[in-house]
């Protein structure tokens, strides 16, 4: 928890890899009265919502979001892909991925490649950028 201040981060990338000693005031717990939670809009963030489905069908679904959303987020990065289409391509891989209850060691490094491929495949059907 930190004070809604960007001077520390901004030194942090201008001082990088070192670091510099800084007299800005640390945040304190005393000083904060109270800190609220809401829950979070499922809709306006579609990947929290992928997120709880993966974990709650469980088995090798959150692996599957995982290597598809480490796919979606490179091709965003490289401007393949819209943001947009992150959570859509994830929510395409989690459906057509090959489901299993109890993934093994094999079963994950397959899923891995297959997930490249998945992706790889959609951006090309689907490119928008």
């Amino acid at each position: 928890l930190g004070l809604p201040d960007m001077k520390l981060p901004i030194q942090y990338v201008f001082t990088y890899p070192d670091r510099m000693e800084s007299n800005w005031a640390e945040a304190k717990f005393s000083d904060i009265a109270y800190l609220t939670f809401e829950d979070p809009d499922l809709v306006k963030f579609p990947c929290i919502r992928l997120a709880y489905e993966a974990l709650q069908r469980g088995g090798s679904a959150p692996a599957a979001l995982n290597v598809a959303n480490d796919n979606t987020v490179a091709a965003f990065l490289a401007g393949e892909i819209s943001f947009t289409e992150i959570a859509t391509l994830n929510e395409m891989a989690l459906v057509e991925h090959n489901w299993t209850t109890q993934p093994d060691l094999d079963f994950l490094l397959e899923l891995e490649s297959w997930g490249k491929q998945f992706i790889d495949s959609r951006i090309k059907e689907t490119v928008t950028v």
